[in-house]
């Protein structure tokens, strides 16, 4: 049944082989896709939950529909006014973020750049007194210390001192040798040379993101000198889709760490490379 689903892969090509798994058996609850119509997300998932059977495992979901520009929802707000009879009130800060900005407005809330805001959405660096200074109605979108994950250098640092006090092994050797610049700069040049023609790396900036600034390294004049990078080793075979490298995107809210308490978005990216490589 999986085999269904593997075919709506762009790049599929049948070796005649296993043809019988395009076929419906007659004890099959599935509805076959109409001739020329790919199915649909229901359909897939319907295939998938049957070739897992009890395995399948049922995840809470709640749906938060964004709500669209000129719809009868976008005056929910004032039903949240306060005492002055003013809609709830938002606060950017230290960020360009318009998409944001443009969602808290279709929602009825106004902006401000006081303290009586009931949301603050500011960059990755919050000033430390923001959480101090919180009343229990207010909001924000930043944990302190969350930079301890989100930042390349802080979380491999993490995962190393993780993996010491649960005793390494197994558990932990997902994730590839790693070396952080400029602090193990003479480690990593060890390292390099005793393994040059043989392992290829990887240099990604500590706290940069979208895939900026990161590169494969040819030599090691290319290493950034003034630059807190992190380097690793490239994944050699990594899993491939009809040949080609993915990868996937997915939305999380955290709401309290203790007792942690995550929310996953129903909806991601999906992204296939459109080129084959020396990885495949």
């Amino acid at each position: 049944m999986l085999q269904s689903c593997w075919e709506q892969i762009p790049g599929y090509d049948s070796d005649g082989e296993g043809s019988e798994s395009g076929e419906q058996t007659a004890d099959s609850d599935e509805e076959a896709p109409s001739e020329g119509r790919s199915p649909s997300t229901e359909q897939l998932l319907l295939i998938v939950k049957t070739a897992l059977g009890e395995r399948w495992a049922e995840v809470p979901f709640i749906d938060l529909a964004p709500v669209q520009p000129g719809s009868k929802f976008c005056s929910i707000a004032r039903y949240m006014a306060d005492g002055r009879g003013l809609p709830p009130a938002f606060r950017i800060d230290r960020i360009h973020a318009p998409l944001v900005r443009d969602t808290f407005l279709y929602n009825g809330f106004r902006p401000t750049k006081g303290e009586d805001w009931l949301i603050s959405w500011t960059g990755p660096r919050m000033r430390e007194n923001v959480h101090k200074l919180m009343h229990e109605y207010q909001r924000v979108n930043h944990f302190p210390q969350s930079t301890e994950l989100t930042r390349k250098d802080r979380l491999w640092d993490n995962f190393q001192r993780m993996s010491k006090m649960m005793g390494g092994g197994a558990s932990f050797d997902f994730v590839p040798e790693t070396f952080v610049l400029p602090q193990q700069l003479r480690a990593f040049k060890q390292r390099y040379l005793k393994t040059r023609g043989e392992q290829l790396w990887i240099v990604k900036p500590s706290a940069s993101s979208q895939g900026r600034g990161i590169f494969l390294l040819r030599n090691l004049v290319e290493l950034p000198t003034k630059e807190s990078v992190v380097v690793s080793r490239y994944v050699e075979k990594p899993l491939l889709i009809q040949g080609l490298k993915f990868d996937l995107r997915i939305y999380v809210l955290v709401t309290s760490f203790s007792p942690l308490r995550a929310y996953i978005y129903r909806e991601g990216q999906f992204e296939v490379y459109t080129k084959l490589g020396f990885y495949s």
